[in-house]
């Protein structure tokens, strides 16, 4: 459900500058689904970077990149990123 929700957001929510009608309640229902969970995004590519920004703009912390090409050890915006 809550991949559902995202792929439904994301593109919209990718520009913050205004929220259209319904994507606030939207934002609010993602929030409530991951309060208490970590949140780990794969890949760790544009997509990914992006996705993390648009949760964090709406004040839900990622933890951590998953990306099949990482180097142990590495980081992308400030995140560890695991293989």
């Amino acid at each position: 459900m809550i991949a559902h929700a995202i792929a439904r957001a994301v593109p919209e929510m990718a520009s913050t500058d205004h929220c259209p009608d319904g994507i606030g309640a939207l934002v609010d229902e993602i929030r409530q689904e991951l309060l208490g969970r970590r949140v780990v995004i794969y890949p760790a590519g544009q997509s990914g970077r992006m996705l993390r920004k648009t949760l964090a703009e709406h004040g839900i912390p990622v933890e951590r990149f998953i990306d099949r090409a990482a180097v142990p050890g590495s980081e992308v915006d400030d995140l560890p990123v695991s293989p």
